[in-house]
C-alpha cells in the first residue's frame, strides 16, 4: 500500500498471501512441480491427514508442499509453524520453486523458524531463477531495500522486469514507481504511468491508486481530474483505502467530481475510524479545507475542525496539538481568542512536534507578556525544530546569527543554518528559494564562509530559476556586467536586470532590488552596452519601465534623461528628456542639473511647456506610488536578511 504525500501516497509496501498463488510454468522442471494449488489441493484435501504424511515421507514433493500450507493455515489441522516450516523446507529442497519461495517468506518473517533474511534471499533466489514470479518481485525488494543482501536497485530493477514481463501486478506497480521517483533509473513519468496502467487494467489497486495520482498531476498523462477520480474510484472498489482519501480531495477542491463536502467527508469517514486519534485528526483536517461552491474558505467550520482537533489533541497527538493552535493564533477561532494558540503550540512541542517549537521560536515577540512564555527560551525551541529538520526553524536561526537577535553574531552559525535550509527540496512556496539566494551572499561575501564567487553564482541561478523575487537576478546581472564567477556578458547581464523588474510590487525609493535593476539596465543601455537581440525590444523595455516600474532614484532619473537626450537608442526626444533630467535634478543629483541646462538651451518654448507638463504627471504618478508601497516596503525590509 502507500503511504499519504500529503493526503495521497509517495511508496509501496510489498505484502502478499504467500502460500496460495499459483507460480507461472517452468521448463526443465518436474511436471508435478508446476501443477497449481488447486490440483494439489485436489489431490491430497479429501485425504486422512496421515495419509499425506505417508507420501510426504516418501519424498513426494507435492504432498509435502500441501503438508506445509495446512500446517501454516490450519487446513484440516491445528497450526503448527514448526511443522509447516520442516515440511516446507523439504519441499524446497527437492527444487519446487513456490515452496522455495514460501521458504524465504517464513525465513523473512520468522514463521516456525528463527528470523534469517539472508538465508530468506537464497530461497528467493532459487525460485526466482527458475521463473517463479513473486519470488522474482521478493527477490527484487530485497535488493532495492537491501534487505539479506547488499542494496542493488539495478538488480531489484531487473528482477521487477522479468516478473512485469510474466504480466505480475506488484512487479508492475514496482516498475511504475521506480520510474516515478526516479530510483535506479532515469525519472520518466510516462513510463510510470504505463507500468501502472498495465496493472491498474488487471485490477490492482496500487496500480489504480498510482496512475491516479499521475492524472491528478499531470505527470507523464495529460492532466486530467476526470480520469483521476475515476481510477481512485477504482482503487476503492479494489480495497485501497487510500483511493479512498484520495477521492474525499478531490470533493473537497471540486477536481473532476462536483465540489461536495459532505461526500468528502462521507470517504473520509469510509477510510479512517473517527473514534482513533488519526481519524478524528483526519477529519478535522479536511474541514480546514472545506469550500463553498464559490471556492471560498466556509469560515464558519473552522470551529468544526477545532473540534475534531481537540478531540486528538487531549489524547496526546502533538499534530493535532499544532493544528488547534494553529486555528487559535490565525484568528480562525475569533481574534479575541489568539493568545489560546499558547497552551497548544507548548504541549505540540513538548510532545516533539518540530513546527510547533519553530512557531514557540517566534511567538515572544508576539506575545511578549504572556505568562506561559517566560518559562521558554526562543532559541532552544528553534534549535530544537531545526535539530529536527524544518525548514523555517533552520532559516529563522540562520537570520538570528546572522544579525545577533537573541545570540551572539555568528557567520559560521549562519552559514551552517542557511546551508541546511537550501538542502530542502525546492519548490515555489518554500524559503529553499530564499536560503540558495542567501548563501550566494556568503559565498559572494566570504561571510561565515569561504568566499567562492562560482559557488555564489549557481547558488543565485538556482534561486532565480524556482523564485519570484528580484533579488536573485540583479545579482546575477551583476556578476555578468562584471565577470564575476562567470565570463563578463554585456548581453546576459542586461537580461537578468530586466527579469528582476518582472517580480514583487513596483519599486520604490526603498525598494533596492528593483531600483538596482532599473539603474544597472539603463546605466548599460546608455553606454550602447547589452542591446537585446532585436534592438526594437530596448524601446518596449524603456516604455515598460516607465508605465509599470516607477521610476524613483535619481540616478535611475538621469539615466532615462541621458537616453531620451541622446537618441542614439531611440529617437532623440527633448520633451521627455527634460523632464525626466528635472526629476532627477530636484533630488539634488548635480550631473542632472547640468544634463538639463544643456538639453533645455536647444528647446522651443513650446517644448519647454510641454515638458513641464509632463513632468508635473510624472512627478504626480512617481510621488502616488511613493505612498501607496511604503508601508507594505518597509515591512518587507523590516523582515527580510
Amino acid at each position: 500500500m502507500k503511504t499519504p504525500r500529503f493526503g495521497f501516497f509517495v511508496a509501496t509496501i510489498f505484502l502478499v498471501n504467500i502460500f496460495h498463488l499459483q507460480a507461472e510454468n517452468s521448463t526443465n522442471v518436474p511436471a508435478s512441480f508446476q501443477e497449481s494449488w488447486l490440483t494439489i489441493s485436489n489431490r491430497w484435501g479429501g485425504m486422512p491427514i496421515d495419509s499425506v504424511k505417508q507420501a510426504a515421507e516418501t519424498n513426494e514433493v507435492t504432498a509435502q508442499f500441501y503438508l506445509g500450507c495446512s500446517f501454516s493455515d490450519g487446513l484440516g489441522i491445528e497450526k503448527n509453524p514448526a511443522e509447516a516450516f520442516k515440511w516446507m523446507k523439504l519441499a524446497a529442497q527437492q527444487g519446487m520453486a513456490r515452496a522455495q519461495r514460501n521458504l524465504g517468506e517464513m525465513l523473512d518473517n520468522g514463521t516456525g523458524v528463527e528470523k534469517n533474511s539472508a538465508e530468506a534471499f537464497g530461497w528467493y533466489q532459487k525460485a526466482a531463477q527458475q521463473g517463479d514470479a513473486w519470488a522474482q518481485v521478493d527477490i527484487g525488494y530485497d535488493y532495492q531495500s537491501g534487505i539479506g543482501t547488499e542494496k542493488n536497485v539495478n538488480e531489484a530493477f531487473g528482477w521487477y522486469q522479468k516478473s512485469a514481463a510474466q504480466g505480475n501486478t506488484q512487479a508492475q506497480v514496482k516498475l511504475g514507481l521506480m520510474y516515478e521517483n526516479g530510483n535506479g533509473v532515469s525519472q520518466d513519468y510516462a513510463q510510470a504511468a504505463n507500468f501502472y496502467r498495465l496493472a491498474a487494467e488487471q485490477g490492482n489497486a496500487d496500480g489504480q491508486n498510482n496512475l491516479g495520482w499521475l492524472y491528478k498531476n499531470g505527470w507523464g498523462v495529460p492532466l486530467n481530474y476526470i480520469e483521476a477520480a475515476k481510477w481512485f474510484q477504482k482503487a476503492v472498489e479494489s480495497g485501497e483505502l487510500m483511493g479512498a482519501e484520495n477521492l474525499a480531495w478531490m470533493y473537497i477542491y471540486g477536481n473532476g467530481v462536483e465540489r461536495n463536502n459532505e461526500m468528502a467527508e462521507r470517504w473520509i469517514l469510509k477510510t479512517f475510524d473517527t473514534n482513533s486519534v488519526e481519524g478524528q485528526y483526519k477529519m478535522g483536517d479536511f474541514i480546514t479545507h472545506e469550500f463553498d461552491s464559490n471556492g471560498h474558505e466556509i469560515d464558519a467550520n473552522f470551529f468544526r475542525a477545532a473540534e475534531w482537533f481537540r478531540l486528538a489533541a487531549e489524547k496526546g497527538d502533538a499534530k493535532a496539538q499544532f493544528q488547534l493552535a494553529e486555528l487559535y493564533n490565525y484568528g480562525k477561532l475569533g481574534n479575541d481568542q489568539r493568545s489560546n494558540c499558547i497552551p497548544w503550540y507548548l504541549k505540540s512541542a513538548a510532545n516533539g512536534d518540530a513546527e510547533a517549537q519553530a512557531e514557540i521560536g517566534k511567538l515572544h515577540e508576539f506575545y511578549p507578556n504572556s505568562d506561559l512564555l517566560k518559562s521558554v527560551n526562543p532559541i532552544d525551541s528553534l534549535k530544537q525544530a531545526a535539530e529536527q529538520g524544518d525548514l523555517s526553524a533552520e532559516f529563522d536561526l540562520a537570520h538570528r546569527y546572522h544579525i545577533g537577535d537573541g545570540v551572539p553574531k555568528d557567520p559560521a552559525e549562519a552559514f551552517k543554518w542557511m546551508d541546511k535550509a537550501a538542502q530542502h527540496d525546492i519548490s515555489p512556496v518554500t524559503l529553499t528559494i530564499d536560503a540558495h539566494y542567501y548563501l550566494g551572499v556568503m559565498y559572494e561575501t566570504g561571510e561565515g564562509v569561504t568566499k567562492n564567487l562560482t559557488n555564489a553564482f549557481q547558488l543565485y541561478q538556482e534561486a532565480a530559476v524556482g523564485g519570484n523575487k528580484p533579488e536573485p537576478f540583479v545579482r546575477l546581472g551583476q556578476m555578468y556586467e562584471n565577470g564575476e564567477g562567470v565570463p563578463q556578458d554585456d548581453r546576459l547581464a542586461a537580461e537578468n536586470y530586466y527579469q528582476a523588474l518582472q517580480f514583487g510590487f513596483f519599486p520604490t525609493s526603498d525598494d533596492t532590488a528593483r531600483c538596482t535593476a532599473i539603474e544597472n539596465l539603463l546605466g548599460l543601455y546608455v553606454q550602447r552596452r547589452g542591446f537585446p537581440d532585436d534592438t526594437n525590444l530596448v524601446n518596449q523595455q524603456l516604455t515598460e519601465i516607465k508605465r509599470n516600474h516607477p521610476v524613483t532614484t535619481a540616478k535611475a532619473q538621469f539615466l532615462l534623461g541621458q537616453i531620451y537626450f541622446q537618441g542614439k537608442i531611440v529617437p532623440q526626444n527633448l520633451v521627455e528628456a527634460a523632464a525626466w533630467l528635472r526629476l532627477s535634478s530636484n533630488q539634488s543629483l548635480d550631473e542632472a542639473r547640468k544634463e538639463l541646462e544643456q538639453v533645455e538651451s536647444g528647446m522651443s518654448s513650446e517644448q519647454k511647456e510641454a515638458a513641464k507638463s509632463r513632468f508635473d504627471d510624472l512627478d504626480k504618478s512617481i510621488g502616488g506610488a511613493k505612498r501607496s508601497y511604503q508601508q507594505l516596503e518597509n515591512y518587507r525590509r523590516s523582515h527580510s536578511w
